[in-house]
């Protein structure tokens, strides 16, 4: 094989291995925001709970 075709073949695997990083790194992103979202949804039922809670008098007896 000559030098040309060594660096072509170089050059398609660099590309091929930087386009899965990007499409890895993407699913990753969308896994981890929409963990964030349902945590954040988590959060505000638990503050929710609380502020109800600490309005009630009967839980105060």
């Amino acid at each position: 094989m000559d030098e040309q075709a060594l660096l072509d073949q170089r050059f398609k695997r660099e590309r091929a291995a930087r386009k899965e990083a990007e499409r890895l790194l993407e699913e990753k992103s969308r896994e981890l925001f929409d963990l964030n979202e349902e945590l954040q949804s988590s959060a505000d039922v638990v503050r929710e709970n609380e502020i109800s809670n600490s309005r009630d008098p009967r839980k105060h007896e």
